[in-house]
């Protein structure tokens, strides 16, 4: 294969996959229950802002590490600042 033709199919592929990734961006429903529903996870989304402590900072949590006592810490005060009541209890033996 000529190097124009390499040249021209690479281009071609790459046009493909930009015009579909740019398709997957958009919303194929006019349900207006549905597209508040994407609209508010894609635009309100705190999931980043919420994963990066416990995975980053806290880490792996296995029972009864003071990962874990950290993580449960770090949920009642994040839970308080939201302004719901949480609390930490005691289980096991």
């Amino acid at each position: 294969m000529n190097n124009l033709r390499r040249l021209a199919l690479i281009t071609l592929v790459t046009a493909a996959a930009i015009a579909q990734a740019a398709s997957a961006q958009t919303f194929a429903t006019s349900d207006t229950v549905l597209r508040r529903i994407w609209t508010s996870g894609m635009d309100s989304s705190r999931t980043y802002a919420l994963a990066q402590p416990l995975l980053d900072s806290i880490g792996p949590r296995l029972t009864g590490t003071p990962q874990q006592k950290a993580g449960n810490d770090w949920l009642v005060k994040t839970y308080a600042s939201w302004g719901i009541e949480a609390r930490n209890e005691a289980y096991g033996s």
